[in-house]
């Protein structure tokens, strides 16, 4: 990754506490630790999302995640967090303390085209449509009003209640002999409905394990080309089978290996040609998948970019982590 990539969700968090979240309107009570700080010892802290602002005139506080992307996909959708990252923020959530996901679009990190605050529960911990995005979008050019925030507050607020009613209202009533025949005709045709709903919902929602792979892949190479490091573990099993030439490594030895690539390097580019994609599950119940990459790469003091034409081959656990990689060069 060059210069500006290395530094973008800086930029982007920077941006959040000088133009949206301005000290003007609003006190800095926690803040995570970076990448480096957390390299020579993690702190617990790092946890909770990236800020806790804190109104100055309600003194309500309130969490902030930072995420910038650059564009949405193909499927006008982006990935923010996974669902270990959504139940992590719940932890933090208490009544009287929301959390928000700030959402950077487009542009660049330090100037988004467009950025959203949206509350963590309508948070799909996969993926979110652009309709939903834009549905919580405000001016990228000034501060959000806490006014505003509230708003947002108040809407979700709002649905739980709207929730509870319903559930209140459901309560069955004593019912005459004369009308159990017909209600229980009734309750069976309403049982039979959802049994087909929550199958159509899990076709629709459903993840197969190859397409749940190719994400880790995609996710695997954003986070190495973007050195975040912490990421890594996201992906990487505890011990690693085979790691290119080395065999029988942990995942924080190849963090510590990544470090010191990264400082013989400017920039990196990881292009998977998924054409090539294929994908076997073992007997074991691990997930055997193989593709072409072209890595692109920027020494440091070099003027010009190298490119290898790559066969990778990778092996992923039935957590979806991965436990072998070893490459060919074409």
């Amino acid at each position: 990754m060059n210069n500006q990539d290395f530094i973008k969700g800086k930029q982007f968090e920077d941006y959040l506490e000088k133009v949206i979240f301005p000290k003007t309107d609003y006190d800095l009570v926690e803040k995570t630790h970076t990448h480096e700080q957390n390299f020579n010892r993690y702190v617990e802290s790092s946890q909770a999302p990236d800020f806790k602002f804190r109104d100055k005139k309600t003194k309500v506080e309130f969490y902030v995640e930072a995420k910038y992307r650059s564009r949405f996909d193909f499927n006008d959708k982006i990935q923010l967090i996974d669902l270990d990252q959504y139940k992590r923020y719940k932890k933090f959530q208490k009544p009287g303390c929301p959390i928000f996901i700030a959402v950077g679009y487009e542009g660049i990190a330090s100037n988004p085209n467009g950025i959203s605050i949206i509350p963590l529960e309508e948070i799909d911990y996969k993926e979110l449509f652009k309709s939903v995005v834009k549905k919580y979008s405000i001016n990228p050019n000034q501060k959000i009003q806490f006014s505003d925030l509230k708003n947002i507050i108040e809407s979700e607020s709002e649905k739980t209640d709207s929730k509870s009613n319903f559930e209140k209202d459901s309560i069955p009533k004593t019912e005459s002999n004369s009308n159990k025949i017909k209600n229980s005709k009734t309750l069976m045709l309403i049982a039979i409905s959802i049994v087909i709903l929550c199958f159509c919902f899990y076709k629709l929602f459903y993840t197969s394990p190859s397409k749940k792979i190719k994400e880790q892949i995609t996710e695997y190479y954003s986070a190495v080309d973007n050195r975040d490091i912490n990421a890594l573990d996201m992906y990487l099993a505890k011990n690693v089978e085979n790691w290119f030439n080395k065999r029988n490594i942990s995942s924080d030895e190849i963090k510590k290996a990544s470090l010191e690539y990264y400082k013989i390097i400017e920039s990196s580019e990881t292009e998977i040609l998924w054409d090539t994609y294929k994908f076997e599950e073992l007997n074991n119940g691990d997930f055997s998948c193989s593709y072409k990459a072209i890595y692109r790469v920027k020494f440091n003091k070099s003027n010009k970019r190298k490119s290898f034409n790559l066969i990778l081959h990778t092996i992923w656990n039935n957590d979806y982590k991965l436990k072998s990689i070893f490459e060919e060069q074409l």
